[in-house]
């Protein structure tokens, strides 16, 4: 498989080689995107011939090798950027539905005692069971350890980190404090370096893989860092009182004019989309 070693690599004749050679479809470039209140980092991406693409959806990569205990390890990378999700497998049987703005990094075959994975962004696991090596998921802060069971875990930069159990049990926690989570509970570690258990699980924290955007009493502040990942768009809310109105409601798979539409209906605010920009007044 041939490996895209420059991330820059966007050329739409090499896109469509790389396609035919794995079997994908082509991928279209990624748009630059800023946050409502900082600028987010954007990636620039390559193909991952082991990703099953999730339907309306795409997702990027590249690989390169590192020396790793004088063995030569292949390293992977799978980027995600904002408006897209994915769906992929993992070389042991484990799904991994990715999120956007999301990045997952493992090694092209598993080690026989573990098997260890990275995260910034947003994954919901579906682990393969394995009682010999368990399943590790390291983020910038925290450490997830489980055999085999279903969990989301949300890592993104400069929030606090969250994770959701769906079946079995997961050990989550840092280096210093790590509790058990069971299906149905959740936890929640802040960007203060505190361990909490969630007092109960939040359905909208779930809903992205299912398509679905949930909102359960959250300000459009709040709601417009989840719309700018979803769609890939820039969000500037202009008036301070309209940013802290609250909304709880629910959307499947909406399109972008819709959601706005009846946002701003129930909200009652103005907006205007241009290209990849919303402004609301």
């Amino acid at each position: 498989m041939p490996l895209v070693e420059n991330e820059e690599y966007v050329a739409d004749s090499i896109w469509q080689s790389i396609a035919e050679t794995e079997n994908l479809q082509t991928l279209s470039q990624q748009k630059h995107i800023k946050a409502y209140s900082l600028r987010k980092r954007f990636f620039t991406w390559g193909i991952a011939a082991s990703i099953l693409l999730m339907v309306g959806f795409s997702a990027l990569y590249y690989a390169n090798t590192e020396e790793v205990a004088s063995k030569s390890i292949v390293m992977k990378t799978i980027r995600i950027p904002y408006g897209k999700k994915a769906l992929f497998t993992l070389p042991d049987g484990t799904a991994v539905h990715l999120n956007s703005g999301s990045e997952l990094r493992y090694p092209e075959r598993f080690a026989d005692t573990e098997r260890r994975v990275r995260l910034v962004g947003e994954a919901f696991f579906e682990v393969f069971q394995d009682k010999r090596r368990p399943f590790l998921v390291e983020t910038n802060a925290t450490a997830t350890e489980v055999l085999g069971t279903t969990f989301n875990l949300s890592a993104y930069p400069d929030e606090d980190y969250s994770l959701i159990v769906q079946q079995g049990k997961v050990s989550f926690g840092n280096s210093i404090r790590k509790e058990m989570f069971a299906a149905g509970q959740g936890g929640i570690y802040t960007k203060k370096g505190e361990l909490k258990r969630m007092p109960s699980v939040a359905e909208e924290k779930l809903g992205w893989k299912n398509s679905q955007l949930i909102f359960q009493r959250q300000t459009l502040i709040e709601m417009a860092i989840y719309i700018e990942r979803w769609y890939g768009v820039e969000i500037d809310i202009q008036n301070s009182q309209i940013a802290q109105r609250l909304f709880t409601g629910s959307f499947d798979n909406p399109s972008l004019p819709g959601l706005m539409k009846n946002l701003s209906f129930v909200m009652q605010f103005n907006y205007r989309i241009q290209a990849q920009k919303i402004t609301i007044y």
